[in-house]
């Protein structure tokens, strides 16, 4: 129960839980059920810690082949879906995933895979800076 926590198990879960880690995530660092965690942090009237959409964390996403970082700023030069002219931009990463990155640029998203590069119908280019 968690009125018979231990202060340093519930600092411990504290420190999870202001980390932005989700109940799951912490019940699995804590070795214990993830409704023990939702109900200790409902005792506290603590809202749930959900993960957005583009979530960043501090390791890379994706596999071993990518070279990009979440957050770095990008040139990019690929054809168009339709195989007519090309998109041309600079832009910011926001998601590297295991087969593709999404890349943020001024007016809209581009979704670039690595078969896309390696066939050379997209090219990125590094700033060599990083937001955030």
């Amino acid at each position: 129960m968690a009125a018979n926590l231990s202060p340093e198990e519930n600092a411990r879960r504290y420190n999870l839980y202001r980390q932005g880690y989700t109940d799951t995530q912490i019940a699995k660092i804590l070795g214990c059920k993830p409704a023990a965690i939702t109900k200790w942090r409902n005792i506290r009237y603590l809202p749930p810690n959900v993960l957005p959409v583009n979530f960043a964390r501090k390791h890379r996403y994706g596999s071993d082949d990518w070279e990009f970082e979440v957050g770095e700023k990008v040139k990019i030069v690929m054809r168009n879906s339709y195989g007519k002219g090309t998109i041309k931009g600079y832009g910011i990463i926001i998601s590297a995933y295991r087969r593709f990155i999404v890349v943020q640029l001024p007016k809209y998203r581009v979704t670039i895979h690595q078969w896309e590069l390696k066939e050379g119908k997209a090219v990125i280019e590094k700033l060599g800076e990083k937001v955030g």
